[in-house]
Formats: structure tokens, C-alpha cells, sequence
């Protein structure tokens, strides 16, 4: 348990490894033991977001000091050093990734604006201003080739991760996107919203193939197992495991209030979830 809302929670996805959200700092857990492994200072203030890398070496870690700063860290997981660092926004950064070629790295904030770096110099690569609302929400596909990105107002679109230029807009939510996962062959992917819903999106020409609502007052995350099940937590309190056709199979008993994040650990099969109490 922690004193504050857990802001993000990552899971390894290739060794029983956990990222959780602290004050100024990432806590490190081993997923089977559950034994503290290390802290990585954070001092550019709340991380909101946590990603590992697609072959599981690197962590990143979004976030700031609202209405004031933003920027994105990237470590290394076996040493712990801090790699590099991208971006400068005026507010703190809400969302972000790594693609899975590690070129780029891609940052959403209030600014409504999405911004692509190159990590091979740290330079902007390119923007993207189409969002008519606080970015909310990134994701790259596996294999690199695209990326998804939602907002508050439940704007959701794809982009070519190599240019910027618009692929495809996804219609449909009604409320802030809260999520967005990629199914591992990158031909599907899955969105989140306050509206309580999941969506599942065909990507070779935007087709929503399969919309549930998952949780009462809102899906707060959501995220694809390397298995094709997919994980939710939400308003209701409750964390739920999916079949692709929205078939409830698991829900665990109920958090104290409100569950914010959620993630699936392939190697131990454990689902990692957190509320706004700050218990994990």
C-alpha cells in the first residue's frame, strides 16, 4: 500500500518484473515474490505514465509537475542508469511509449499536441495537432509500424509511426479514452473509455468489431496478455480478465474505491492492479 493514488503501473513483459508510480520515484518489484527490488529516482515529479520496452530491457516513465513541466525518462532495467530523457512540455506529460524498434518515443500532455522524438539524438521528430483535447492516451503497435493515440473528449486515431501521417480515425466513444492496447500480431487494437466501454478495432481499414461496456461508471485501463485475454479495471472498483469476445472471465474481489491502472505479468500470469487509495 501507498500514501497517494498509484498514477501507473507496468509490467515486464519477458521477467517477473513490476514498475509502480511513487512521489518523485519508480518502485521496481519482482511479480512472484512480491520483494521490493529498487527505486529509480524520478525528480521531474509524478510519473503518469510507466512503459517496458517491447523486448523488456528498457523502462520509461512519463510525467511532471502539473501546469508547469513535463518530460519523459528512459532507464535501463538490468543497471538501472538513466539512459536519456526527451521532451520539454509546459505541463506534466500524461502519456507516452517506446516503439518496439526503440527509434521513437511519442508524448501526450494538455497541449492537445503529440510529440515524436528520435532517440538516436533526442531531437523532435515530428508533431502531430489534430487532438482537440488533453492527450490521454499512446500506444505504438509491436511492430513498430503504427500508433494510436485518444484523448479526454474520446477522440481515438492511428497514425504511421514513420511520418506522422494520419491512418485512420477511430469513431465511437463517447467519453474520455482512458486506454489503449495493441494485440501482439498488431492487427487489433483495444480502447478504454470513461463511457465503460472496450472497443476492439480492426486496423486494416478501422472496422470496431467488437464494443462491451466492462465497468459502471467508466473503464479506467485496459491491456492485452501476450495470450490474446485482455484486463480492465474501472469505476466499479473491480478488475476483470476478458475473452476477445468480451466475455468475462475472471473478476477479482473489490478495491477499496476506484481502480485506476491495471497490467497483465505473462511470466507469472499475475495481473497487477492499483486504486486511487494507493493500494497495489
Amino acid at each position: 500500500s501507498l500514501s497517494t493514488t498509484v498514477t501507473a503501473l507496468a509490467t515486464n513483459p519477458w521477467s517477473p518484473l513490476a514498475a509502480v508510480a511513487g512521489q518523485k520515484q519508480v518502485l521496481l518489484y519482482n511479480t512472484k515474490t512480491l520483494e521490493l527490488l529498487g527505486v529509480l529516482p524520478f525528480p521531474e515529479g509524478v510519473p503518469h505514465v510507466l512503459k517496458f520496452s517491447r523486448n523488456g530491457s528498457l523502462l520509461l516513465a512519463g510525467g511532471g509537475h502539473a501546469a508547469a513541466s513535463g518530460r519523459v525518462v528512459v532507464w535501463d532495467v538490468k543497471t538501472g542508469k538513466r539512459l536519456f530523457e526527451v521532451g520539454d512540455e509546459l505541463d506534466t506529460v500524461l502519456c507516452a511509449d517506446i516503439s518496439s524498434d526503440q527509434r521513437f518515443i511519442a508524448l501526450g500532455s494538455p497541449s492537445k499536441v503529440i510529440r515524436v522524438y528520435s532517440t538516436s539524438n533526442g531531437e523532435l521528430a515530428y508533431e502531430i495537432r489534430k487532438h482537440t483535447d488533453w492527450m490521454t492516451a499512446l500506444s505504438f503497435s509491436p511492430d513498430s509500424v503504427l500508433l494510436c493515440s485518444g484523448d479526454r473528449n474520446g477522440g481515438a486515431f492511428v497514425w504511421e509511426a514513420a511520418s506522422g501521417n494520419e491512418y485512420l480515425t477511430l469513431k465511437g466513444h463517447k467519453s474520455g479514452i482512458t486506454g489503449i492496447t495493441w494485440r501482439s500480431d498488431s492487427n487489433l487494437v483495444a480502447t478504454s473509455s470513461e463511457d465503460q466501454s472496450v472497443k476492439l478495432w480492426e486496423v486494416q481499414n478501422g472496422n470496431n468489431i467488437k464494443s462491451w461496456n466492462a465497468h459502471g461508471g467508466g473503464t479506467s485501463s485496459v491491456e492485452f496478455a501476450r495470450d490474446g485475454r485482455l484486463v480492465t479495471c474501472g469505476r466499479d472498483r473491480i478488475t476483470k480478465v476478458w475473452d476477445q469476445a468480451g466475455k468475462q472471465l475472471i473478476a477479482a474481489p473489490a478495491f477499496g474505491d476506484i481502480a485506476v491502472s491495471v497490467s497483465i505479468c505473462d511470466e507469472t500470469n499475475r495481473v497487477i492492479a492499483s486504486d486511487w487509495t494507493g493500494k497495489v
